[in-house]
């Protein structure tokens, strides 16, 4: 009967940290899981063509889909690099409309050549597409 007791005493002393333990299993380490599960699922189903938003708020259309990255278009011709962890949906409209596929009017590009100084930042200059504002609202005032 010595043992039976120690038994029963040991498990009286030691059955809250069980509760926690198994508190913190259910209600904590399960749904995670299958939380952590449901976005690899959702990662892994993304394809060239879907659209999709960021966790920033970003609207686009995947171009190509890299191991950690994708390449989004989130305006004609505007192409940016997003970490796939970084992809919080897919995008509910139906329609491309969010992304401009066609401009209405031509676009001016301006190209600017940037020297550097420090060899290490060749090729971290920016090229934008801007459209010229002067030149639209001339054409507006002259309708």
């Amino acid at each position: 009967m010595n043992v039976l007791e120690d038994i029963t005493a040991i498990v009286t002393r030691f059955w809250p940290f069980v509760l926690v333990l198994a508190f913190i299993y259910f209600f904590m380490y399960r749904p995670q899981k299958k939380r952590q599960n449901e976005r690899d699922v959702f990662l892994n189903s993304l394809k060239k063509g879907d659209e999709i938003i960021t966790f920033g708020g970003v609207y686009g259309i995947i171009k190509s889909i890299r191991d950690k990255y994708v390449e989004l278009e989130i305006a004609h011709k505007i192409v940016v690099r997003v970490d796939k962890q970084g992809i919080a949906q897919f995008s509910k409209s139906n329609n491309k409309s969010n992304v401009k596929t066609k401009s209405a009017e031509p676009v001016e590009v301006v190209e600017e050549i940037v020297e550097v100084d420090n060899p290490e930042d060749v090729g971290t200059e920016i090229i934008e597409e801007v459209e010229d504002n002067n030149a639209k609202s001339k054409k507006e005032e002259n309708k």
